[in-house]
């Protein structure tokens, strides 16, 4: 006598032999979609690889570019060309160019007008002023040269620079009669002071002589600390005087 089958096993039978039936039949067509989604991600990176390539290429072409740029700059300046400035393909490197040149010429020939074309940002036309006349009027020992500045500050420097040199180099405190602002002749008179009186015998100077009062309280201090120049001691001068003469000595 046959056994009679559970009911149980003869589905799970049943669901065995679809599965079966259903790979058989679909399989060459499941085997082709596999294999080309394999062949999208090699084109994928492929495409990842190509940009890369060409953003590393645009990055090459800008260094290359700017180092043309600095090339042709620098001949420039080297040359001292101003109007080949103006053949500089770039905003920022022939700014560069005309405030280098521009600035060079104006120390060179000791011509002011030179400062006017620097763009007041890179390079300062006030700072160029002040080297340019100063160095002139000094050099050329002319007063009239300060008039050469056209802000009037600048005059007004330049002017007490120059007759604090010539007392100094003189050896007269009269010559810092000659500047009209009180403030400014009285800084010239403590510059000779200092340099001739104060500095010769620090210890016996007497602080009241010094006409700015932070020149009076730094001499004070200094005397409290043995009249001796130290850094520490520097950290606490406040006039002028005293500080350019720590910067000076690298106190």
């Amino acid at each position: 006598m046959h056994k009679k089958i559970p009911h149980g096993h003869l589905i799970f039978f049943s669901i065995v032999l679809v599965v079966f039936t259903f790979l058989v039949i679909f399989n060459p067509f499941l085997s082709p979609l596999k294999k080309k989604f394999f062949v999208n991600v090699e084109r994928d990176s492929a495409n990842q690889e190509s940009i890369s390539n060409k953003e590393k290429s645009l990055q090459n072409k800008d260094i290359e570019k700017e180092l043309a740029l600095q090339d042709q700059v620098d001949k420039i300046i080297f040359d001292g060309e101003l109007e080949a400035c103006d053949k500089v393909d770039d905003d920022y490197y022939k700014r560069v160019c005309v405030n280098n040149v521009a600035y060079e010429m104006a120390k060179k020939t000791g011509d002011v007008s030179y400062c006017k074309k620097l763009d007041d940002i890179l390079v300062s036309v006030e700072d160029c002023e002040w080297n340019v006349v100063l160095n002139k009027s000094l050099l050329g020992n002319d007063v009239t040269i300060c008039e050469e500045a056209e802000n009037q500050d600048l005059r007004a420097q330049c002017l007490e620079n120059f007759y604090s040199n010539k007392a100094l180099k003189e050896g007269e405190v009269e010559n810092c009669e000659q500047i009209n602002e009180i403030i400014r002749r009285n800084n010239c008179i403590d510059s000779f002071v200092f340099e001739n009186e104060f500095l010769s015998d620090i210890s016996n100077f007497e602080c009241e002589k010094f006409s700015d009062k932070q020149a009076r309280n730094d001499c004070a201090l200094l005397n409290e600390e043995e009249n001796i120049f130290t850094k520490e001691v520097c950290m606490f001068f406040s006039s002028n005087l005293f500080v350019d003469y720590c910067l000076v000595n690298n106190f």
